[in-house]
């Protein structure tokens, strides 16, 4: 397969620089994702509200948005869809 020891050495340069490069990019993944709020959507009588949430909210703080909407909106949301970013699959 290599014909001399700098053939070798080329291929193991490259081999290196493909491997940092997929490496760099998984962390910026990650990083995104980390980043990135969690999606909620909720359907009033009138209306399909989409908004963003914090990371770190809790359901009392959903609920208090929601109930702040709902009053704005005819009342509670018949439904509440509530998307989790999290970490892809590899």
């Amino acid at each position: 397969m290599f014909t001399s020891f700098n053939d070798f050495s080329r291929a193991a340069v490259r081999a290196r620089r493909l491997f940092l490069a997929i490496l760099l990019q998984e962390v910026a993944m990650d990083f995104e994702t980390a980043q990135r709020p969690h999606r909620v959507t909720a359907l009033f009588q009138d209306a399909r509200l989409s908004f963003d949430i914090a990371r770190k909210a809790t359901l009392a703080q959903l609920v208090e948005q929601l109930s702040v909407l709902g009053e704005a909106h005819g009342g509670l949301p018949l439904s509440v869809d509530v998307r989790i970013a999290v970490k892809g699959r590899q």
